[in-house]
This record gives structure tokens, sequence and C-alpha cells, in this order.
């Protein structure tokens, strides 16, 4: 209903009211002034309101305008409703929308005061453009308002020509993405393909304004020229000129005249980086070597300028790597005739500033990857070339001589940033002989040994530390002249942790070269004395023991004095570093000393929770002695799990864990209250199904008495941790030939008590977790969590067990259901998904997949199914559609949304129709079905945010609804 003009004053007041209370009110006032204006902005009211406020704004006649807050509120909430808002209005409503934008845009009065306001709408007309096909021929009109100053020069109507060139600019976009989404293209050829010799003819009108003899053109001329750069840059993105009109134009070469002008930089190098896209796209390899190289051969000057010029520095780099990105099959195969673009790369690279090489690194990692596809043979200009980048990388990742004065946030961009350098390195081994580039680290680390200078010793052990895991025998063969560089290090920390990092990264040539293992464990040994170097020696240490285990059995009984120091007195994670490598030695041992070993190294974690738990019981609530009881477990679990990676240490890691089980139970039972206990306690149960599983060992009570022990703590306390173990014990013990089977038990283990007790603990802890989590989603998400992936394990790979159970089967798929709807936790939400999507489903009953379609649709208009989970709803209703007989999934849907997503107004029929017939369309095709869903998506959470139903808006009754974004 048309407000009158006393109603259409008074809510411009309110709206005037409430923008001043943003900028002036106090801060009890402003939420609600800012509730009042999101409800405003999102009402059909909204449209007719704003076009007044705009209309008095640009009126001779007022006596005065609005205040420009509120032009530029109404302006900005115009073009967001045209984006979202649209079906609001109907043919009528449209029509006069566009009418006012016309006229308002081609208004010549007060046009620099109206700028910014300007700057809002003229995208919004060109969306209007593409959704109203009243709009006979917008193109046409839009030329128009330029014609009107196609005479002046730039400078002189500088408004007129932006507003032209800006809805223009965006027409093509707007039009292809609701063509796509109406899966129609007549529109687009008609008015943008058509029409696009006398849309290019006008752009490049504009860009020729500035010739190569124009010395000094006008801010405005600038302005102006960058605005049609940008739009043909976005014609060409959306394939909307013929590529020959694009060739034969004197365009590619008129932009060697342009880059002169620092601002019109930017946007000659978007418009080159399209020319070449389009040349590659077409195969025109010639095109690209006559016509757009010399752009880049013309730029190459200005790298040695840009230093000083942040902005300019990210443009030129930027320009290079996207080039060579677009050409590497080309490039790869003849280099000598792309030359300027792998010479410009490798110049931004050497920019003194880290940036420019962080940006690079993708570019020089998809050239090398270019080597895989092509399978071309190396040419030799590349050796050179990567030769000189392996110099550069040294030179960036040394730390400055400023080092002491550098902030912590320093500190940590310089860390990033070497982990991008780090895999340029091992992207230059692809290339280059391995021997080269150890013997340039080798180099390096003599010459700033030479002139003890450590952070360029630092920097040569850095580029060890990253290749040393991925070099072949050539590049290890020096690895004994690094080594023999270690005694004359600096002793700076940085110094010591590479080197020792180096030890780390090299122990496979270790396993090959025994006779350094003794002066390596004692470097390493060395690093725990310095605490800036006790976390790499940790590290190093792990590493060692994984890789030489079996050679480290001589050397338990001198570790076990210093593990009992380290276990007093290093950090928790340095600890876990060193039990696991303990692990690794004790696990290479005789069958008949690994228990006793066990025991050596985890009695002094088990003796102290023991004594906690007995002799502390009144700091058990404390949580210094919480953190100290779960520090100790956790390492207990480490040990135990690294332990299981051989089969005889798996067996004896299982039964001591057997033989500890009644502290673990005794711990857990007057440490209720503690869930990160709980947490470890769970880890340490996982183990047993993890060795038993990866290793095939036959089971035992060990693993029933676990069970039933999870089972009764989980009754008790209900932390869905232990559902974890369910979990690891379905999947683990469904193992096959060292991986998890996706159907059944082995078949020895059918009928047995395996399968039994597998069975009768997985119903009986999910009755027991519904029963605590129903009515309290969102209290106890981890509970849900666990509980479904638990029962997808289950129906996985125990189907059998699972269907023969049909009162377990009806009741887990309800409380699924009433999970899916209760929860808005996003792993909560996938564990409920992932069950869902492998549900035996039954054909011939329509009624559980229309729930689920029901279910899943509400989650999208409530945005509980976002981006993380859309794929696994997507992968749903493929899954529903495979298991349909004669496409009944449109029957579903239809069923699914004919109840309450109808009646709370979230959908028209017509939308509901449409969805169901694209959902039939897709034929179970996965890009399809996420096409139609995401589409489908976007209309119900656009409905739901603006607060109108359906049957709300202006004549729906008569006018079919046309969402589009």
């Amino acid at each position: 209903m048309a407000l009158s003009a006393d109603e259409i004053n008074k809510v411009t007041k309110q709206v005037q009211a409430a923008l001043s209370t943003l900028t002036t009110g106090n801060a009890a006032q402003i939420p609600a002034a800012d509730q009042f204006l999101q409800d405003f902005s999102h009402s059909p009211e909204a449209w007719q309101v704003c076009q007044q406020i705009l209309s008095r704004a640009q009126s001779e006649h007022a006596a005065s305008p609005p205040p420009s807050d509120l032009q530029m509120y109404a302006g900005v909430t115009l073009r967001r409703k045209i984006g979202n808002d649209l079906e609001q209005l109907n043919e009528n409503g449209r029509t006069e929308l566009l009418r006012f934008l016309l006229g308002y845009l081609s208004h010549p009065s007060e046009r620099t005061r109206l700028a910014p306001v300007i700057k809002q709408l003229c995208p919004a007309l060109s969306l209007l453009a593409a959704v109203c096909e009243s709009w006979q021929d917008p193109v046409e009109d839009i030329l128009q308002i330029a014609r009107q100053v196609s005479r002046v020069p730039p400078a002189q109507g500088g408004d007129t020509w932006q507003i032209s060139i800006e809805v223009l600019a965006n027409l093509p976009g707007d039009m292809q993405r609701i063509e796509r989404d109406i899966n129609s293209g007549s529109r687009f050829d008609r008015l943008i393909v058509a029409k696009a010799p006398m849309v290019f003819e006008f752009f490049t009108s504009v860009v020729n304004t500035i010739q190569p003899t124009t010395n000094s053109p006008s801010q405005t001329q600038l302005e102006i020229v960058n605005l049609a750069l940008n739009a043909l840059a976005l014609w060409c993105q959306n394939q909307a000129v013929p590529y020959r009109m694009l060739m034969e134009s004197n365009l590619p070469s008129h932009l060697y005249s342009l880059i002169r002008f620092e601002s019109l930089l930017e946007y000659a190098i978007d418009l080159a980086d399209e020319l070449m896209q389009e040349a590659i796209s077409h195969g025109t390899s010639l095109d690209v070597k006559q016509r757009i190289l010399p752009f880049y051969q013309a730029l190459h000057p200005q790298i040695s300028s840009c230093v000083d010029d942040e902005d300019k520095t990210k443009s030129i780099t930027r320009a290079y790597g996207c080039a060579v990105e677009l050409c590497v099959k080309h490039i790869v195969q003849e280099p000598e005739a792309y030359a300027i673009l792998l010479q410009g790369l490798l110049d931004c690279s050497r920019l003194p500033d880290n940036e420019p090489l962080d940006m690079c690194c993708r570019s020089w990692s998809t050239l090398v990857d270019g080597f895989h596809d092509t399978q071309e043979s190396i040419h030799p200009y590349f050796i050179h070339l990567f030769e000189e980048l392996i110099d550069t990388v040294i030179q960036h990742v040394t730390f400055p001589n400023d080092y002491n004065s550098l902030t912590a946030q320093e500190l940590d961009d310089i860390k990033d940033f070497r982990y991008q350098a780090g895999g340029l390195l091992k992207d230059a081994l692809e290339v280059l002989p391995h021997s080269t580039v150890t013997r340039k680290a080798l180099s390096t680390l003599k010459s700033a040994l030479s002139r003890q200078h450590w952070q360029s010793v630092e920097a040569a052990l850095f580029v060890v530390r990253q290749i040393g895991a991925h070099i072949d025998d050539s590049g290890l063969e020096m690895l004994p002249q690094f080594i023999e560089t270690f005694p004359n290090l600096p002793d700076h920390p940085r110094v010591q942790q590479s080197a020792v990092m180096c030890v780390s990264v090299c122990t496979k040539w270790t396993r090959k070269n025994p006779n350094f293992i003794t002066y390596q464990m004692e470097f390493i040994s060395k690093g725990f004395t310095n605490p800036e170097v006790v976390a790499a020696a940790a590290h190093a240490l792990k590493y060692l023991c994984e890789d030489c285990g079996d050679l480290l059995l001589d050397y338990l009984e001198q570790l076990h004095p210093f593990y009992l120091h380290a276990i007093d007195n290093l950090s928790a994670q340095d600890v876990g570093d060193i039990c696991t490598g303990l692990a690794h030695i004790v696990s290479s041992a005789p069958a008949h000393r690994i228990v006793d070993l066990i025991q050596t190294f985890t009695r002094p974690l088990l003796e102290r929770v023991d004594y906690i738990t007995t002799h502390e019981t009144e700091k058990l609530r404390d949580r210094e002695t919480e953190r100290s009881v779960d520090i100790q477990l956790k390492r207990f679990s480490i040990f135990m799990r690294s332990v299981s990676r051989t089969v005889d240490g798996a067996k004896y890691a299982a039964e001591v864990i057997y033989s500890v089980m009644p502290l673990i139970t005794r711990t857990l039972s007057v440490m209720s209250h503690s869930e990160p206990v709980a947490h470890t306690a769970s880890r340490i149960y996982r183990t047993i199904f993890y060795g038993l599983g990866t290793h095939q060992l036959p089971t035992n009570p060990i693993f029933m008495a676990v069970l039933k022990n999870v089972s009764d703590e989980f009754t008790k306390v209900g932390y869905g941790c232990y559902l974890s173990v369910g979990y690891a014990a379905v999947k683990e013990l469904t193992r096959k030939d060292g991986k998890t089977t996706t159907s059944q038990l082995p078949a020895k283990q059918h009928g047995s008590e395996l399968e039994t007790t597998m069975r009768s603990f997985v119903e009986s802890i999910t009755s027991t977790a519904m029963q605590k989590a129903r009515g309290n989603y969102e209290e106890l998400p981890d509970v849900i969590t666990e509980m479904f992936f638990m029962i997808s394990s289950y129906q996985s790979h125990m189907r059998d067990s699972f269907m023969s159970n049909s009162a377990f089967m009806e009741a887990t798929f309800a409380f699924a259901i009433d999970s899916l709807m209760g929860t808005f936790q996003a792993d909560a939400i996938a564990a409920v998904l992932d069950y869902l999507k492998d549900y035996p489903y039954n054909p011939s009953d329509p009624q559980k997949p229309s729930q689920v379609m029901e279910c899943i649709i509400k989650s999208l208009a409530a945005e509980t199914i976002t981006g993380e989970n859309m794929q696994d709803a997507v992968d749903i209703f493929v899954q529903l559609y495979k298991v349909s007989p004669n496409h009944a999934p449109s029957t579903w849907v239809t069923r699914a949304m004919s109840g309450s997503v109808l009646e709370k107004g979230m959908a028209t029929p017509k939308e509901m129709h449409e969805f169901a017939q694209a959902y039939a369309a897709s034929e179970g095709n996965t890009r399809k079905t996420k096409k139609a869903l995401l589409g489908f998506g976007d209309v119900l959470r656009k409905r739901v945010r603006s607060g109108v139903k359906v049957g709300g808006f202006a004549d729906h009754a008569n006018v079919p609804v046309d969402v589009r974004s």
C-alpha cells in the first residue's frame, strides 16, 4: 500500500533521528536505533521513502536538501534492496523504480554534491537492468546518457561519463548471474553480445582521450579513464567482447602509453591480464607474443623504481605473477620467447622487501607444476633461472642485522614468510640437481663462518632444514661437510636451533650412516642445555628415534635418567616429543623386553597420578592439580600410542594399559568433575583399538573390559569423549589388510562374541546418550557429535548388525532429525548429516526422505547449515536421488515443503516447484544438485532475513514472484 506524503515525512524523520542517534546518541540508545534502521531497510515501505528522500535532495525547488547522511542511507538501502528484496515489488513497481533511477542519474543539477549516492546507485541500476525484462534496451538508454556529454571532455562532464561507464561496466556480470539462475542466455546475447561493438567503441573512445602525446591530464580525466579501463576488463572477464575485436583494435598497444601515469597503472595491468587470459583461452600464442608481451616489456623498467611504493610494488608483482601462471604451458616449451615474464618475476622476487617474493611463490610453484603437466624436459634456461632464485631466497631468509630490535609481530611475520620460502626451496629441487642446492647452501655457510656473520650462517642452515628430508643421494653426500662445521658455529640460539633441526630432517641419511649417530646424539643433548634450543632438540630427538629406533637400543640406559630429568623440567610439548621418540626405540626392542621397558619409562608418570589421587585428594579440584594429572596421563597416552606402531608393541601396550585400568578407573572416579582428564583417558583407551586394528591382532578380553569401563563412565558423567572410544572400536576392529573396511566385520567374526559385544555396547551407550541429550541439544553438542560419528561408523562397518534391529534404527533416525533442528553447532550438524547420508533408506517409503529434506531445507533457511556443512547436505540429496525409483525425489521434495515450509511463508509454490524440477533434472549429479540447493537456499535465507512472508508482497497474488540475486 502506498504511503501518503504525511506518512512519508513521519517515517523520514524517524529514520533521520535513528541515524543521528548512531552518531551522537548515548550508548544505551544505539542498539534500538540500529535495530529500527535494519527493520526499516527490510520493509516494503523503504522503497517509497528512500526514493522520496533522494527526489527531495535533487529537487531545485526544495527549501533545503536532506542531510548528506540521510541521502547516503537512502542510496545504500535502495542498492541493497534491489539486490535482496526485489520480490517485494511487482512489475509496475519495478518500472517506477527504473524510471526514478534513470531520471535521478541523468539529472544534471547538483551532481558533484550527490556523488557518493551516485556511487551506490550505479551498480543498483545495472542489477535492475539485468532483472527487469520490461527494460527493452538498457545499453542504448545508458549510452544515450553519455551522448549528452559526448562533445564535452571528461574533465568537464565527468559525472555523466562516470555514471554511464559504471552502469555499463557491471551489466554483463549481472546479466550472466541472473540468466544462469533462469537457464536462459537469449537476453544476454541480444543486449550484451549484439551491443558489444557500440559499448567497446564508447569505452575505447574514453581511454583514447589520453594519447602518447598527452603530458598533464587532469585528475578527473585520469579517474574517468581508470573507470573505462576497469569496465573493459569486466567486459573481457565476462566474455562480452568478441576476441578479434580486442586484438584488432589499438587497445593492446595503447596500454603502453598509459602506464607512465601511476594512477592508471593498476587498471592498465588488470586489462592486460584480461587480454592475456582471452588470448590464452583462444589458443593464440602468436597474439600473446606480438600484441601483449610488449606491454610487459614496457612495464619492466618500472620494477626498479617501485621499491618505496608498496601499492605499485604489489601491482607490478601481481602483473608478472599472473602472466606467468597464465602462460605456463607455453613458457615450459619455449622459455626464451617468454623471457620478459620470467625475468620480471625474478626481478620482483629480488626486491628488498619480503612481500614481493611471498606473492611470487605461487607463480614459481605453478611453473614447476608445468614441467610435470606437460612432461617437457627442463630447458637449460630454467637451470640458470632457478639458481638465481635460490640465491634470492637465501638473501630473503637471512635475518636482518637489527634482529634484536624486532618486535614479536615482526618475528611472527618473518616466520610466516620463511614457511612460504621453504616451499619455494622444495619446488627448486624439482628443477635443479639436488647437489646444486646443497652446494649453494654450503658455500654460503662457509663464507658466513669466515665472516662470523651469524645471520648468514643461520640462513644456510635454514636451507638444509627445508630440503634435508627431500634431497637425493647427490645432495646427501655433502651432509658430512655441514656436520663438520657444527663445532665452529656461532653460539647464537637461532644458529643452534637451525643446526639441531638440520639433524632432525636428515635422520633417514643417518640411518644409512650410523657412524654419525653418536655425534648427533651428543649434539642434540647439548641443545637441551640451552632453554632457547630445547624445543628444537626435543623435536630432533623424536625424529632421530623414529627413523633409527633399533639403532638406539644401546642408548636407552643413558636416556632413562635424562628422561626422568626432562619430565620435571621441560614443557609439556617438549616432553611429549621425547616420549614419542623413546617409545619408538622401545617398540623396536625384542619382544621379551618390551613390557619391562614400557613400565620403566611410564612408571614415573603413573606413580605421580597415583600419589596425587591418593594423598592430595583435597587439591583435586585445583586447576594446577587437575593439569598435573592430565599432563602425566597425556604423556602416558603418547608413549603407548607410539609403542603401538609395531605388532609386538601394540600387543604389549594393550596389556600394560589393561594392567593400569584400576588406576585409571579410580582417577576418573575421584576426578569425575574434570572433562580434560576424561578426554585423555579416552585417548588411552582408543590406543588399544588402534593397535589391535592396525596390526589385525586377535581380540581378547581386554577390549571387552575397556568397553564396559567406558560405558560405565559415560553413564555416570555423560562426557562425549567416551563415545569416541566406541567410534574407534568399531572403526579399528573392522580393519582388513591394514585398512578400514567399508562394509562389514571380517567374515570370521560374524556371529562371534566380538560382534555381539560391539552391538550390545553401541546400542546400550547410544540409548544412554539419547536420554542425556534429548532436549539439551545446544548444551551437549559434543555428545551429539561423538554419538553420531560412532553410529555412522557402526552402520557403515557393521551394517548387518545395524539393520537387524529396526527399533534401534528408528530411534536413532528420529533423534537425528530432532538434533538437526535443535543444534547450531557445526561439528554436531556435520555428524548428524554424516549419519543421514549413509542411512539405508527404503525406496518405497517416502516418509523418511521427506523428513530429511524438510529438515535440511529448514536448516538452510535458518543458516545452521552453511558452507562447511553444505557439501554434506548436497551428498544427502544426491544419495536420496540414487535410491529412489522413477524420479521420486521431486515428489519427496514437494511433500517435504508442503508442510511447515509453506505455512511459515518461506517459499512460494512456484519457487518450490522450480526447485523440485531442478532437483529431478539433476539426475544425481553432484554439481547440478549443489547448484539447485544453493540457489533455493539463497531464496529461503533472503525471505527469512527480510521478515516478509509469502503473501505479504504487493499484488503478490497476481504477479509471479521472481527472486534473483
